[in-house]
């Protein structure tokens, strides 16, 4: 794995090979370009190049090149691959309150896509409105940004108080501090916490007013890592032993990988069916796209005549 030796510690190429299957190798190829910015001299990824290599040397790769700004912000991305070509291209915005400092807060986005087959071509743009501090008030799509996208509104404190799209309508937001405490819809339903640890902060229970005096209760338990491990309402036949919803971690160690398991209960007339779901991770909590899907089925109470199934499904989501 070479370094740059003008640079210190910049990866500038690697190989990764799987031992299960030696015939095919990841590559990967970094070029750096040494800029000036207000007297300093910084390096910054001009190139990279990623893909595979067999053992006869074909290749099939994806490169990427990167153009900055005066302030070096990165303004255009092009990828090139035997798919095509995908340009990114940023505006920088001005903002007043933070003119004085570094920032790459973006005012435009467009993404142009060029194909051998010119039907497949696009070229998309998002407008972003920007505030005296930065935050964003508005998205656009569009040109002239003719096509809204959401619009967002803030209290004093700079926290969400209101956001708008077209789909949804209008959701208005309500904070205890630093802390969300309700959420209403454009339908009207509040959803309120009404349970968090006074510690950690984690929110414990939520509440739904649902109207005409009805509620929607749910209720959610953590580990000492403050990750969710289960869930239960006052609406399904759930409670704190007895969850619709349960999650189990796993840790990578030298000789396995690391797991997350979730499992979802769900009740029918039919019984009582479990959907279990399995994600691996290596230790350097890199995702093995590997999914394992699973339904067990109960023994309906009180039927001798109901047998229990299984089924399995197994799906890649690439690497």
């Amino acid at each position: 794995m070479p370094y740059d030796s003008d640079a210190p510690a910049m990866l500038v190429r690697s190989t990764t090979q799987d031992i299960r299957n030696p015939n095919l190798q990841r590559i990967l190829t970094v070029e750096y370009q040494l800029l000036d910015f207000a007297g300093i001299k910084t390096y910054q990824k001009k190139s990279e190049t990623t893909g595979y290599q067999s053992h006869d040397g074909s290749q099939a790769v994806s490169n990427l090149t990167l153009t900055y700004d005066q302030t070096l912000c990165p303004i255009a991305v092009t990828e090139f691959s035997t798919l095509g070509t995908l340009t990114l291209r940023k505006d920088r915005a001005e903002v007043r309150e933070i003119a004085q400092s570094l920032h790459c807060l973006p005012r435009t986005i467009n993404w142009t896509g060029s194909h051998g087959n010119r039907d497949l071509d696009f070229s998309q743009t998002l407008i972003i409105g920007r505030n005296r501090i930065g935050l964003p008030p508005r998205f656009a799509s569009g040109k002239a940004g003719e096509r809204l996208l959401q619009e967002l509104t803030y209290d004093s404190g700079y926290r969400i108080s209101s956001v708008y799209t077209p789909k949804d309508g209008k959701k208005e937001f309500t904070w205890d501090g630093d802390l969300l405490s309700t959420i209403t819809d454009g339908s009207g339903k509040k959803t309120q916490v009404t349970g968090r640890d006074p510690l950690k902060d984690q929110i414990l229970a939520l509440t739904s007013h649902l109207g005409d005096g009805q509620t929607f209760e749910e209720y959610f338990k953590h580990d000492d890592w403050n990750r969710l491990t289960s869930k239960w309402d006052n609406i399904h036949p759930s409670s704190e032993s007895n969850p619709i919803a349960k999650t189990v971690y796993q840790f990578a160690s030298e000789n396995s990988l690391g797991k997350i398991l979730t499992e979802a209960r769900v009740e029918s007339h039919l019984g009582s069916h479990w959907s279990q779901q399995i994600e691996f991770f290596t230790a350097g909590g890199e995702a093995r796209k590997l999914a394992i899907t699973s339904t067990v089925q109960s023994q309906r109470s009180g039927d001798p005549k109901w047998a229990p199934s299984c089924s399995t499904r197994s799906r890649i989501r690439g690497s």
